[in-house]
């Protein structure tokens, strides 16, 4: 009756372990921030769990382009609340990923790139430069182009109003968008995990332990 519980948090430690250890090496990993308030959708709130991993090489705390080159592997699940059917997950070796670049369009447009730090993915405070009337900034996950389910933050400002989304388009059609109409940073992902992150790692780790300790069980019964 001791040996399950103790198993199981040594299970969690390790991950935790293996948690405070991400920016180890040429890279570091980020996990997901799910917008608050989280995305309401056709059955309850969805959140998010999972990682992305980019090269660190040239990151500091000054905030610099994020490109599609610094990217080396991601994997997201967006998690329904109230109703399991509509969880999806997209992973960097099966979808895509598509990032705005800092780039000028004709008619005083302009699209802006994601930023990226030691600390933070995010899309950053837009402003309008001398002769500029629109700008953009975008960071999509997505099945494939144009094809459910995906996840998009946006952030677009004018000369007339702005504001940020984060947007779930799911198997099931549902669609779900949490918005602001302050243009602020949008954080995107965080190298600190958020505690329902925390939980999902926890419950995953407690059921392995179960799992190992069977297994030696019905092993100690063979012999």
């Amino acid at each position: 009756m001791i040996r399950r519980p103790i198993f199981s948090l040594v299970s969690v430690g390790a991950i935790l372990g293996t948690l405070g250890t991400a920016q180890a090496g040429t890279s570091i990993t980020y996990y997901w921030v799910t917008p608050s308030p989280p995305l309401a959708g056709t059955a309850g709130e969805f959140f998010f769990v999972g990682s992305i991993t980019v090269n660190s090489s040239g990151l500091s705390a000054t905030p610099i382009d994020l490109t599609a080159a610094m990217i080396e592997s991601w994997q997201i699940t967006a998690h329904n609340v109230s109703d399991p059917a509509r969880d999806f997950s997209l992973t960097s070796s099966a979808n895509l990923l598509d990032l705005s670049t800092n780039a000028s369009f004709p008619v005083n447009q302009d699209t802006v790139a994601p930023e990226i730090t030691t600390t933070n993915i995010f899309l950053p405070t837009l402003s309008l430069p001398s002769g500029i009337t629109h700008r953009s900034d975008s960071f999509v996950l997505e099945n494939a182009v144009n094809i459910p389910p995906s996840v998009t933050w946006e952030s677009n400002l004018d000369s007339v109003h702005g504001f940020s989304s984060a947007t779930i388009v799911g198997l099931l059609g549902q669609s779900s968008i949490s918005s602001s109409t302050t243009n602020s940073d949008v954080i995107i992902a965080t190298v600190v995990p958020e505690p329902a992150s925390l939980v999902i790692w926890s419950l995953a780790a407690g059921v392995f332990g179960v799992w190992q300790i069977r297994k030696r069980r019905r092993s100690s019964t063979a012999v």
